[in-house]
């Protein structure tokens, strides 16, 4: 069973990784340019957030819209969404990252 979790977060990360390269291409397409640290200060100073972050923001979003639902259903999980809230560390993002998203 772990493996097979194990297996679904590492065919995630590799399609967030995909999404990403593609990103990075366009964008070098866009400000012809080859080399990665001028893409990344074009993607600071546009506000181009990795596709990483922008995961996480919307899922720290919706779990806070969730826990505070007045659903009973989601009242019922609201437990789990506020402990999920705090740890969400696939892909390499940690809670330290959230911290400073929210």
């Amino acid at each position: 069973m772990r493996s097979m979790y194990l297996a679904k977060i590492t065919h995630k990360c590799s399609l967030i990784a995909e999404i990403e390269f593609t990103v990075n291409k366009v964008l070098m397409k866009v400000f012809r340019t080859i080399s990665m640290d001028v893409l990344t200060e074009c993607r600071l100073w546009f506000g181009i957030s990795e596709i990483k972050v922008l995961i996480a923001e919307r899922k720290v979003k919706f779990l806070k819209k969730f826990i505070q639902s007045s659903n009973v259903l989601c009242q019922m999980f609201a437990d789990f969404a506020h402990a999920e809230s705090g740890t969400y560390t696939a892909c390499g993002l940690t809670k330290k990252v959230l911290k400073i998203i929210v």
